[in-house]
This record gives structure tokens, C-alpha cells and sequence, in this order.
């Protein structure tokens, strides 16, 4: 019923906005009405006039018509466009209020994603009519609205239409619904919450509860569980935080209290008051263990513990020393935390116990006593094991920084001493094996280096300068680099005495097309150079070569210096070279420059001259 009722108040909506285009169109041919009067004035003077139709074919100005500005013409279409408007601030207003409602309970991030898709709808809407309210007010006189402006109209009006019909309206209209909403959600993000802080509390991970509880904010009918509350109150207290601790403890106490729950009352009672003995504030803790005497005396509850408190506070003016010492044993047993605090409860009760033996609190520090040590020597053993299949793994660091991490300072002399020697021993482990990490590591270096040596004697160039390359980050990296930089240049010098040779060889070519060919081979040799070595020292040598090569070849065709290298040139130095002797002699660089231009060299004989003083070793 309701969503008929709401798509049909959308179809109105539609009927209407074109209603009021078409009205505002009708208006331009038959009459003009000025703005309603301002307030406290009175309204002008209309003068009617016959409606003036003009001329087919003539514009307004021509026919000598006068049209009435276009704030009167559009009138109808103007204040749907303004009611609209309105309408939607206050939806965006509406939607404001929910938000910040909703900024009160935890929310999930499907809300939260939910309120930014109404929001940009909303100004998308907004901006859109906006726009067309501009339009409209900026038309010339006579201009019709329609059809750019009817078209824009009716297509705002769609999408007014689907938010309407959408959920971003129910959100902001029904309060019934968003109240559901919201309770929903912040129930959904309360027990996720919840069920994280029990799992950060099984794990004694104190620090993540008390961050988990802090960021959830609960909404006015919505609190966490007593779980959680008291989880957070364990976690204040581990962590060193006893009045913050108290105070959660108390307001826990007050709500139990309403609720009438006997069990956890006495059990939060006697927390409450022993935490304020542990801080030694104890009029608050006298009055506490009064409370839980005379409360749960005739419930036939254990109430003794409470009585011997009593007693020991009271002979405080007596036993100052003995009485603060109990109290610093209860705080530090109220707080213990294994990993951090090791065995200091453990040494906190044997000291009193030797200071104090005819304590009237002697069983209760007995108890204390036991209860610490079993957790603790359960505890050492633990970590031991751990440090223990450490070392056998030879994974010294890894031992050593869990003993680094172990509170030294809270374990009896025995204990530490054994730790001591631990990391000693692998201290001295880590030492040897380090030095034979080093030896071996010389030891590969040293193969890698006559490797590379080997190779530059083959002069196979490509492949010691990758051995040596894979040495840059090692102890021979200078001398690496040295090597790096001999193969380079006797690399760029092999490849420039083979681009000569196909050099000379194409000028003793009798052909074009084989002279170009053995052209373009020597000039990829001489690229493959600048691309392979730019650390040689030979590299402006060869870019001259590259010059004097690339106006031979401009010389025969521009275009084969776009053309792709000959696959004989392809590979590049680094290989055995080609047959680079001419009579016995080497060829050098003296070939590059005294190779007649291209157009030139047409005989084999001009080839043999270039040979006949080509025969010097560079």
C-alpha cells in the first residue's frame, strides 16, 4: 500500500513538472505577468496588450514585437523548479540529522557507504535544478524553453522520481525505519566488537582489548555485555592502569547492583576493594570489605577473606612497613602479567615471607606464592624449549632476541645465570659460524673471480662482464668494477676492428646492394657498441666511425638509415671475431676515414688502395 502510494505521488510529481513546462511555454505566446509584489509594496500597473503573432520566417526584433522578459514567461516553470529545490533541502537537511544521529552509535561501513550514495544523490539532484533554474532566469526575451530546457526537466524529474521511490528517501522520511536502521546496525557492530575483544583477552593481547573497547561507541539503548566491560577492566589492570582500572570496576559494581545479580556483585565487591588495598588507599578498601561482611554475612557467603583484610588495615598504625608490603604484593598480584612481569610476584611474596614470617596474612601470601610460581616455572620452562629448538636450528638471532625480550630483571639469580650462559654460548656460535659463512663466501668469490678471468682470456667479453657484474655488492667490487671496465673496452675494441673490416670490405664492393648490406652490418656493429658498453673508453671514437659510416650510407639513400639491421649484425661483440687481418696486419680505425665517399667508389681498386694504407696496429 505504502509503495503505491508513493509511486503514485512520483507519477504527480512528473505530471506536474511537465504541466509546468508546458504552461511556462504557453505563457510565452499569450501573456506576461510580472513577479508578485514585494511585501509592504503596492503591485505596479499591469498593462495588458493583445497578443502580437510574428511574421513566419521573421525574428522578433524584425517584426517590431516586444516579448515580455523571461522571468514572467517561465513564472509556472521557474516555481516548480524553486519548490523542487526547496524540497530537496530539506531532504538534505533531513539526511544531515540522520547522520549525525547515526555518528553517535558504532556503525558498520555499509551504513556509512549507504549515507554518502543519498548524500551525492541528494547534491546531484540539487545541483541539477540548480542549473536549470539558472537557465531558465539567464534565457534572452523570446527564447523558448522548449526543448532544451522541457527535456532537462523531465529527465531531473526521473531521477527525482527514483530517489523518491529509492531507499535514501525511507531513510530520511520513515523515522520508524531509520530508528530500526540504526538499531540494527549498532547492534551488528557491537557484537563484532564484543567478539574481538574475546578473542584479544583469550590471547592476553591486554593492549588490543583496551584499544578495541575505546573505539566502540555504544548508542543510548545499546551498552556492551559485562563480558566485554569486565574484560576491559582485566586489561587496565595488566597493563598498569589501577585507578583507570577501578573506576571501570565501580561503574561495572553499580550496574550489577540494579540488576540484582548477587554472584557478580560479591565477586566485584572484593576486586574493587582490593584493588583500593593494592593502591593503598584503605579507608576505601575498609569500607569495601565492611560492605561485602555486612551484606553477605547472612547469606551464608565466604566472607573471610574480606575479615582478614580488615584486620590487616587495621593494624596499619601498627605495622605500617608490613601492611604497605602486603599492599604492593596484592597490586602486583591484581596486575601480573607474565611476559612482562616473570617471576617478580614470585620474589615480591618470598621477600615478605622472609621479612615478615609471623604475618597474620602468611597463608594468604603462601597462596599467592604457590599460585605464582607454578605459572611462572611453567612459563620459564616454555620459553626455555622455545630458545632451546632455536639454538638447535642454528637460528642464533632469532634466540637471542627472545632472551633480549625475557624480564632478566624479574627472575631469581639461578634462572638469569642459566639464561646467561645461553647467550653466551650462542653468542659464541653466532661468532663461529659467522667466520665460516665468511670463509666460504671468500671462498665462492674467489671461484667467481677466476671464472671471469678465464672468460676474459677466451674473450668471451659478455660473459665476464656478467660474472663480475653479479660481484658489485661484494667485498671485490672495486676491483669488479675494474674488470668490468678492462672487458668493455677490449669488447668495444673488437667490435670496432670488425665494423672496419665490413667497412673496407664494402669498399672494394663491386655491387651497390652488397656494399650497403656490408654498410649497414658494420654500422649495427658499431650501435651494438654504444649499447652493450657505455663505460668503454673507446665510445666517441666509435660514435665518429658511426658518423663516418652513416654519410656513406645517406650518400647512396637517406632512407637506409631507417631500414632494420642485416641478422648477421644482430648479435653483436663479444663473440669470436671475424677474420680481422688483411695480409698479416689488423684493421683499425684508419679504415673509417680513409674510405672514399659512397658516390665515389665504383672499382675494386679503390678498395686495394684503402687496404695498402690500412695496415697499422692501433
Amino acid at each position: 500500500m505504502c509503495s503505491f502510494i508513493r509511486r503514485t505521488s512520483s507519477i504527480l510529481l512528473l505530471a506536474g513538472l511537465v504541466a509546468a513546462s508546458l504552461a511556462g511555454c504557453s505563457t510565452i505566446q499569450h501573456r506576461a505577468e510580472p513577479y508578485p509584489p514585494e511585501r509592504g509594496k503596492p503591485p505596479k500597473e499591469v498593462v495588458k496588450m493583445p497578443p502580437q503573432v510574428p511574421t513566419p520566417g521573421v525574428s522578433a526584433q524584425q517584426s517590431g514585437i516586444t516579448l515580455p522578459p523571461p522571468s514572467a514567461a517561465f513564472l509556472p516553470l521557474l516555481s516548480q523548479v524553486d519548490d523542487r529545490m526547496a524540497a530537496y533541502e530539506e531532504k538534505r537537511h533531513a539526511l544531515e540529522v540522520f547522520s549525525a544521529k547515526a555518528g553517535k552509535t558504532a556503525r558498520a561501513p555499509e551504513l556509512d557507504e549507504k549515507i554518502a550514495t543519498c548524500q551525492d544523490l541528494l547534491q546531484g539532484i540539487l545541483a541539477r535544478y540548480d542549473q536549470l533554474h539558472a537557465q531558465l532566469v539567464g534565457m534572452d526575451p523570446g527564447q523558448s524553453p522548449y526543448p532544451v530546457a522541457t527535456e532537462k526537466l523531465q529527465k531531473i524529474g526521473n531521477e527525482d522520481i527514483s530517489f523518491l521511490e529509492g531507499e535514501c528517501q525511507q531513510l530520511i522520511a520513515d523515522g520508524q525505519q531509520a530508528e530500526a536502521l540504526l538499531a540494527d546496525n549498532a547492534a551488528r557492530v557491537l557484537a563484532d566488537n564484543e567478539n574481538a575483544i574475546a578473542t584479544a583477552m583469550a590471547a592476553n593481547d591486554y593492549p588490543q582489548v583496551i584499544s578495541l573497547y575505546e573505539q566502540l561507541l555504544t548508542g543510548e539503548r545499546l551498552k556492551p555485555s559485562f563480558e566485554s566491560i569486565y574484560s576491559y577492566g582485566q586489561a587496565l589492570l595488566r597493563t598498569g592502569r589501577d585507578h583507570d582500572a577501578g573506576q571501570v570496576f565501580r561503574g561495572l559494581l553499580q550496574d550489577v547492583q540494579q540488576q540484582n545479580q548477587a554472584g557478580r556483585e560479591f565477586q566485584l565487591m572484593q576486586l574493587v576493594a582490593d584493588i583500593q588495598f593494592g593502591l593503598e588507599d584503605y579507608s576505601s578498601a575498609f569500607a569495601g570489605y565492611v560492605n561485602i561482611i555486612n551484606r553477605y554475612a547472612g547469606f551464608g557467603e565466604n566472607i573471610e577473606w574480606a575479615r582478614k583484610q580488615q584486620t590487616v588495615i587495621s593494624a596499619r598504625n601498627q605495622l605500617g612497613a608490613e601492611v604497605k608490603s602486603f599492599a604492593q604484593l596484592m597490586r602486583a598480584h591484581l596486575g601480573f602479567f607474565q611476559p612482562r612481569d616473570g617471576f617478580n610476584v614470585v620474589l615480591l611474596a618470598e621477600q615478605f615471607l622472609v621479612n615478615y614470617p609471623e604475618s597474620s596474612v602468611t597463608p594468604t601470601v603462601n597462596r599467592i606464592l604457590f599460585e605464582a610460581r607454578d605459572s611462572a616455572e611453567a612459563w620459564y620452562a616454555s620459553r626455555l624449549q622455545q630458545i632451546g629448538q632455536l639454538k638447535e636450528e642454528k637460528r642464533y638471532a632469532e634466540s637471542l632476541k627472545m632472551i633480549q625480550e625475557l624480564p632478566l630483571q624479574e627472575m631469581p639469580p639461578d634462572k638469569r645465570a642459566r639464561i646467561q650462559a645461553l647467550v653466551d654460548e650462542m653468542t659464541s656460535a653466532q661468532t663461529k659460524e659467522a667466520e665460516i659463512q665468511h670463509v666460504a663466501e671468500e671462498a665462492n668469490l674467489q671461484q667467481a673471480w677466476s671464472k671471469g678471468q678465464n672468460h676474459l682470456q677466451m674473450k668471451e667479453y659478455d660473459l665476464a662482464i656478467a660474472v663480475f657484474s653479479g660481484m658489485l655488492n661484494t667485498s671485490y667490487a672495486d676491483r669488479a668494477k675494474g674488470e668490468i671496465k678492462t672487458a668493455a673496452n677490449l669488447a668495444a675494441q673488437e667490435g670496432r676492428q670488425r665494423a672496419a673490416e665490413l667497412f673496407v670490405q664494402a669498399g672494394s664492393a663491386k655491387d651497390q646492394s652488397a656494399r650497403v648490406a656490408l654498410l649497414l652490418q658494420s654500422r649495427q656493429l658499431l650501435q651494438n657498441i654504444l649499447d652493450k658498453y657505455p663505460q668503454s673508453d673507446l665510445v666517441e671514437k666509435v660514435r665518429k666511425n658511426l658518423e663516418r659510416i652513416e654519410q656513406d650510407l645517406r650518400g647512396i639513400d637517406p632512407a637506409l638509415l631507417t631500414m632494420p639491421p642485416p641478422p648477421s649484425a644482430r648479435q653483436g661483440s663479444g663473440g669470436p671475431p671475424l677474420s680481422s687481418v688483411h695480409d698479416g696486419n689488423p684493421v683499425n680505425e684508419g679504415e673509417f676515414e680513409a674510405l672514399p665517399a659512397a658516390s665515389g667508389l665504383t672499382t675494386a681498386q679503390s678498395g686495394a688502395d684503402i687496404l695498402q694504407g690500412a695496415v697499422r696496429q692501433e
